[in-house]
């Protein structure tokens, strides 16, 4: 591979987090948006979670995509600014909480992961190389099998290449 590309292409892949990712189902705007409460509950998730000043909070979709599950009923984009560096992630309303959903969740395990690669192989010249390649390699596909899905739309799915 050429040197630095697959940072770059990393970079670009993660540049595009501020940007919402599409439902699939027609999403529908809650009628009363979102409540000065739950902009609270919200301020204090993120202080955990995106670290920095919240530079949007979207409007509340009302309902959830099927990978979330049955107790999740709004979801809302959210965005937050450190220097240099926005961030941003949907969270779920699940049993009247805020929080992360399990797909949520499940993208940030898989974006760390793949941002760690380099650390986890090492060298390619360096000792066990192929050893510390499989154990990523095993890694990623176990992570990659253990994707929330829909009850309905379980089926096998080929693993990606990073």
């Amino acid at each position: 591979m050429i040197p630095g590309l697959r940072q770059t292409l990393l970079s670009a892949l993660l540049s595009l987090a501020t940007i919402p990712l599409a439902r699939a189902d027609s999403a529908t705007l809650r009628y009363e948006n979102i409540t000065d409460r739950e902009v609270r509950e919200i301020q204090g998730v993120l202080a955990g979670l995106l670290p920095g000043v919240i530079v949007n909070i979207g409007s509340v979709i009302e309902g959830c995509d099927c990978e979330e599950g049955p107790h999740c009923t709004d979801q809302v984009w959210v965005v937050a600014h450190q220097p240099g560096e926005n961030s941003s992630l949907h969270l779920s309303k699940m049993d009247g909480r805020w929080g992360l959903g399990p797909l949520e969740t499940w993208r940030k395990d898989f974006a760390l992961l793949l941002d760690q690669r380099d650390d986890i192989i090492g060298p390619l010249r360096g000792p066990d190389y192929a050893s510390r390649r499989n154990n990523y390699i095993e890694r990623r596909n176990a992570l990659w099998a253990a994707q929330p899905q829909c009850k309905a739309r379980i089926a096998d799915r080929a693993v990606p290449a990073p």
